[in-house]
């Protein structure tokens, strides 16, 4: 009965030892955060699902949730009016910057879309 309890205490010290690293990884999740949110939302999903469920169910998870977030980002796009900074020719987004100003004589306009052949119909 003794050597059980060692086996096991042997066994979760294994265990710790080897999810230390994962755990020290989740630090990074700030930077990560910076650089990209739909990155850190699928790390951040996949190394929760990994935590809590199984790794096999984790690592499902997070390929599907990285499948159904490529094919929400190749379907949805962002337009976006571009405006002029006083006496440059440097353009930026008109409803984020109140130093832009919007010209009628030259409008820009900045589509962030995945190029997909898919919806080739829809570009009429």
């Amino acid at each position: 009965m003794i050597f059980l309890v060692i086996f096991q205490c042997i066994l979760s010290g294994i265990i710790v030892v080897a999810l230390k690293g994962m755990f020290l990884q989740f630090g990074d999740l700030p930077k990560a955060w910076k650089v990209s949110k739909v990155n850190a939302c699928v790390w951040a999903t996949t190394f929760l699902c990994t935590v809590v469920l199984d790794i096999e169910y984790g690592l499902g998870i997070g390929i599907l949730f990285s499948i159904m977030l490529l094919v929400w980002t190749a379907t949805h796009g962002s337009l976006t009016i571009l405006g002029a900074y006083a006496n440059f020719d440097l353009y930026a987004d008109i409803s984020t910057n109140l130093q832009v100003r919007f010209t009628y004589l030259l409008d820009f306009i900045k589509l962030i879309l995945l190029f997909y052949l898919g919806k080739r119909d829809s570009w009429n």
